[in-house]
């Protein structure tokens, strides 16, 4: 259980897909290049705005982006014999590249599905739920097996505060540790807290204490250890904090 909960923000380095003229790119030795097409340039500019608190003005660019998504879009596709993935950040494309040991990828920065993330995200902190749920779900259609994507949808059911959002959490919490090979390890941490604090949620403490500690092995985060010592107050018969609201950073 996380109390006390201040909104801060979680930097994920954004990622979209092509659609315009006059690519930058991000290049790792041994590595192939990601290109950044004109709509992932304008969610990166949208994310600065979010940062800013221009919460109305990063809206706007997200529904530009977003109004463009093509019926037929797909972030992963073969085309004239070449493979084409769309990743959100420099750590996905690497992730993927060690996995697979695949180098022959053409890589682009990831627009659509990251749009309508950062707008579901927005609209939740600005009190909009029932549009963050349609956005988050829709982001879920263009790329389901996207862990970052099925987190925030777990933290939109764990703040309708009742027993069964929490299992849906859970539910989507385990999804998004298990969705693809490729899981950065920010990923992985944030999926096992998660469904560390569900298990508490749901009275499962030695579960919760095993996840947790897990998550440490991917991320040094302060918040794992807290709910570690939370789970150990509760072993020692305390009571059981009220849960607030809960956040990106929170988790």
């Amino acid at each position: 259980m996380v109390k006390g909960i201040t909104s801060l923000f979680i930097i994920i380095y954004s990622i979209i897909s092509p659609i315009v003229a006059n690519p930058q790119t991000i290049n790792k030795d041994g590595y192939p290049y990601m290109l950044i097409y004109d709509d992932a340039k304008i969610v990166n500019r949208a994310l600065e705005l979010i940062y800013a608190s221009k919460f109305d003005s990063a809206k706007n660019l997200l529904e530009e982006v977003i109004a463009r998504i093509p019926d037929d879009y797909s972030h992963d596709y073969f085309s004239e014999g070449k493979h084409y993935i769309e990743f959100w950040d420099a750590d996905e494309l690497w992730t993927y590249c060690e996995l697979t040991k695949d180098s022959t990828i053409y890589a682009t920065q990831n627009a659509y599905s990251r749009a309508l993330f950062w707008s579901a995200w927005t609209n939740f902190h600005t009190g909009e739920i029932q549009k963050a749920k349609e956005e988050i779900l829709a982001a879920q259609i263009l790329e389901p097996d996207n862990p970052t994507i099925l987190c925030e949808a777990a933290i939109i059911q764990l703040n309708q505060k009742d027993s069964i959002s929490t299992k849906i959490a859970f539910f989507l919490y385990h999804r998004a540790l298990n969705s693809r090979e490729y899981i950065t390890p920010l990923q992985k941490a944030r999926a096992l807290r998660g469904l560390g604090l569900t298990s508490v949620e749901m009275g499962y403490l030695e579960d919760a204490r095993v996840w947790l500690t897990e998550s440490l092995e991917y991320e040094n985060s302060q918040i794992a250890v807290k709910e570690l010592e939370y789970i150990d107050h509760l072993v020692k018969g305390g009571k059981k904090w009220k849960i607030e609201v809960v956040t990106p950073d929170t988790l």
